[in-house]
């Protein structure tokens, strides 16, 4: 290998062909992320800077994020929400309160109702404060059509009036109370794609 065509190599291993991919691309390499690691990246070069507003994933499934700095991380979820406003939202993964913070019900309502505009796909939501269900899950949940799958812990359903979750495959309920006893049977009933999974 001559001189010339060493240099050339060494060039071309120093090529970032990661930011070189088209911006659809990176999106769906970082929906791969936690919310905390993507927004990160904003800090690898001034093309990455503000890519992390454009993947449609919000992960927040650690609670710690509400021990300090309450408002700020009130402020990041409600920017989020905002940038993705245009989209249709993949993925909305939180674990919220703890035992010594009173929680925001009009804080959680607002955030789900936005969630459910934004046609979200896949929800997993634990209220981790001590009062236990006593989080009431806003009513659109039963008319969010895009929802694929649904994953709720220690929260309270809304009186069930009406379904229409067409695309729902998967549901996971832990510590979930139902306002009325037969909503659940109705819940289930008016979801035609439920998949039946069995595990031993």
């Amino acid at each position: 290998m001559d001189e010339a065509e060493a240099k050339r190599r060494l060039v071309d291993d120093k090529v970032d062909r990661i930011s070189n991919l088209p911006e659809s691309s990176l999106c769906k390499i970082l929906l791969n992320l936690p919310t905390k690691v993507v927004v990160k990246t904003s800090l690898l070069s001034s093309s990455w800077r503000n890519l992390w507003k454009c993947v449609p994933r919000l992960d927040l499934a650690s609670s710690h994020h509400f021990k300090e700095n309450h408002s700020i991380f009130v402020t990041f979820v409600d920017r989020f929400l905002g940038f993705n406003s245009d989209f249709c939202l993949e993925s909305f993964k939180l674990r919220y309160g703890d035992e010594k913070r009173e929680r925001d019900f009009h804080l959680l309502i607002r955030w789900f109702n936005t969630v459910f505009k934004l046609n979200v796909k896949h929800v997993d939501f634990t209220d981790c404060s001590s009062r236990r269900g006593a989080f009431l899950i806003p009513q659109t949940i039963y008319t969010c059509e895009k929802l694929v799958s649904l994953k709720l812990c220690m929260v309270t359903m809304p009186c069930l009036k009406f379904v229409s979750l067409p695309l729902l495959r998967s549901i996971i309920l832990a510590l979930v109370k139902f306002v009325d006893n037969s909503d659940l049977e109705t819940l289930i009933s008016g979801c035609v794609s439920l998949e039946l999974q069995v595990s031993y």
